[in-house]
């Protein structure tokens, strides 16, 4: 098949490949996140007290032999700081990749560790559309999941399988609103 690419430099590396038979077979996507300096100011001093109280239960474990409790709280403590660490990276030297593909968008983040692609199928995506989200500190700082969870202030949401998955956190409204209507043209080939 004779493929045309077209590439678009401007703000984000972005690859379009149009096929003239579909009209549309790829779609590919890397965007930097949205950095917000103030959640740098959270995430360092928390670091560095959960770094303080990890090293202590740790030294602890040293002298007291066999103690059950103080290994599982070591163990636990230790897995939490291992993502808050994650999180921290993700805000720090987060991106995101979105590629529309022939069986369905896949959404990966990079810039930190444990992390795989979330893959979703077209069929099941509904209420695609374009979010004016804004950011709040506030927001940022008394929700449970920030510190742990790789959370994505984007301006693309999508309701899938009961949850509202978003991207495009540091995109303009007009690439936004280009990548909405790619995807559901997309969609509507199907």
């Amino acid at each position: 098949m004779d493929q045309k690419q077209v590439k678009y430099p401007e703000e984000s590396k972005t690859n379009y490949i149009k096929n003239q038979t579909t009209d549309l077979q790829l779609l590919e996507f890397e965007f930097a996140e949205k950095r917000i300096p103030a959640t740098m100011l959270v995430f360092i001093p928390l670091l560095i007290f959960f770094t303080g109280i990890d090293i202590l239960l740790i030294s602890n474990l040293y002298t007291v032999n066999g103690d059950f409790k103080l290994l599982a709280a070591t163990f636990i403590w230790t897995f939490f700081l291992v993502t808050v660490y994650r999180s921290f990276l993700w805000n720090l030297f987060g991106n995101t990749k979105v590629e529309l593909k022939t069986d369905g968008l896949m959404i990966e983040k990079k810039g930190t560790f444990l992390t795989r692609p979330q893959k979703y199928d077209l069929n099941k995506v509904r209420n695609l559309k374009l979010v004016d989200y804004k950011f709040s500190f506030l927001n940022f700082l008394v929700s449970r999941g920030s510190l742990i969870n790789l959370q994505t202030y984007g301006c693309i949401t999508f309701n899938y399988e009961n949850k509202e998955i978003n991207f495009g956190g540091n995109i303009s409204g007009d690439k936004a609103q280009e990548i909405v209507e790619i995807i559901q043209k997309r969609k509507g080939l199907l």
